[in-house]
């Protein structure tokens, strides 16, 4: 199920590339040309009294920019949900496959991140403080950034869980490269086999 799913959400990713360059719909005076180090300072104050529509909009902002020194607040608010996005999605036609960014807008930024994301999203993985959910959201986001290798999504993950992570981490990092390694196609498992044990299996 989780092999399927993680499939389905880098099919989407593909599809995601064009849409996400998209301005975002949102409307925060506050933070209207705002500089990506002012954004993180918004994000970093307490959560529960930032306004959604700002958050969205500096969001929206660091991912536009590709401010990489962002990924690790952004990768906090992979639980952040979008404002509305359940109305929304009964109100819109379907016109490409969904996918988390969809829901979750800290998910599209850090796909726009790229690569440079990976060390905080592996982070959020490793954390044990962190919820089920970031968790899910963080390994989806991997996988897409690593959608033409996701050899290397394994690698990561594997790397991590051997670099000194205490034994929970180290466990759930060993899981979750488990988790990826097994969504490999034919043709690349071979790869994924070795970037998850350290070396071919048939």
């Amino acid at each position: 199920m989780a092999g399927r799913l993680i499939s389905f959400v880098i099919a989407a990713a593909w599809l995601a590339v064009a849409a996400s360059e998209a301005p975002a719909d949102t409307s925060c005076s506050q933070l209207s040309g705002a500089k990506p180090e002012r954004l993180v300072e918004y994000l970093r104050g307490d959560r529960s009294a930032l306004a959604p529509d700002c958050v969205v909009e500096a969001i929206a902002g660091l991912g536009a920019s590709r401010h990489v020194a962002a990924a690790p607040v952004l990768a906090s608010y992979l639980d952040f949900e979008r404002p509305g996005f359940q109305r929304r999605e009964g109100a819109v036609a379907v016109v490409r496959i969904p996918w988390v960014g969809d829901q979750f807008p800290a998910a599209e930024a850090l796909f726009l991140l790229g690569k440079p994301a990976s060390e905080s999203l592996v982070g959020v993985i490793a954390d044990d403080a962190s919820s089920d959910l970031l968790r899910a959201n963080a390994l989806v986001v991997l996988t897409a950034v690593y959608r033409e290798d996701i050899a290397s999504a394994v690698e990561r993950l594997r790397d991590a869980a051997s670099s000194g992570a205490d034994p929970a981490a180290a466990g759930r990092l060993r899981d979750f490269a488990a988790r990826v390694a097994n969504t490999c196609s034919v043709e690349t498992r071979p790869r994924c086999l070795e970037a998850l044990y350290g070396r071919s299996r048939k």
